[in-house]
């Protein structure tokens, strides 16, 4: 009379009448729990600025600066090929209660940094402080920067593994943008611009990392 799952792992038991399966079922679960937390952080990220400037566009007088062709190369790099690799890794640590609230924390400020980065670049652009060119590379390598600063900061507490699929990331979209600027429509920097995309790079990677340390306290019921 108890549920799929727990008929489950009964059959596992008596099947061998040997309880040694259960710690590796529980392993599994865990395993499956913790990594879903961390590839739903990244999808999170490319949907919740998606809509939100989506909806900002609806109202403002310009054009969209990111085209389908730039966010296939920051969406493979920054969310479809690192959520693959990070999804096969062992991860058993305790599942603790505050799913949401730790996908949020990861997810959020990547989302709203994006978000504001983007319009704050569209407003420079209708009052003429930047061309309408340099308003897709701001946007595009900014948005990549950022996308790439949350997947660091998902993959804390830095591994072997976890560190060597984030900088093969970050090296595949430094690589990309430099390779296939032109076909994506995208201006090589100017003198003035490569400082300025350096310094808004720095700096927008360290408030990523700030807003998504720590803990969020949790409820002590374990799993």
């Amino acid at each position: 009379a108890g549920s799929d799952a727990a008929k489950g792992v009964a059959k596992l038991v008596m099947v061998d009448s040997d309880f040694s399966a259960l710690p590796h079922v529980i392993a599994e679960g865990r395993t499956v729990i913790n990594n879903l937390e961390n590839v739903s952080s990244l999808y999170l990220v490319k949907t919740m600025f998606s809509a939100l400037l989506s909806l900002f566009y609806i109202f403002f007088p310009g054009k969209y600066p990111i085209a389908p062709v730039h966010l296939t190369l920051i969406g493979t790099l920054s969310v479809g090929v690192p959520s693959f690799f990070l999804a096969l890794e062992k991860n058993t640590k305790l599942i603790t209660s505050g799913f949401t609230k730790r996908v949020l924390k990861k997810s959020v400020p990547g989302a709203l940094l994006i978000t504001a980065n983007v319009i704050v670049l569209s407003f420079m652009h209708l009052f003429g402080k930047i061309t309408e060119p340099q308003l897709v590379l701001y946007s595009v390598w900014l948005t990549g920067v950022i996308s790439i600063a949350v997947l660091y900061g998902i993959a804390r507490p830095i591994n072997l593994f976890r560190g060597a699929v984030a900088s093969v990331m970050a090296l595949g979209f430094i690589l990309g943008f430099v390779i296939f600027h032109s076909f994506m429509g995208i201006i090589a920097p100017g003198p003035a611009d490569f400082p300025a995309l350096a310094i808004l790079s720095v700096v927008y990677f360290v408030l990523i990392a700030y807003f998504t340390k720590g803990k969020i306290k949790k409820i002590p019921k374990k799993y």
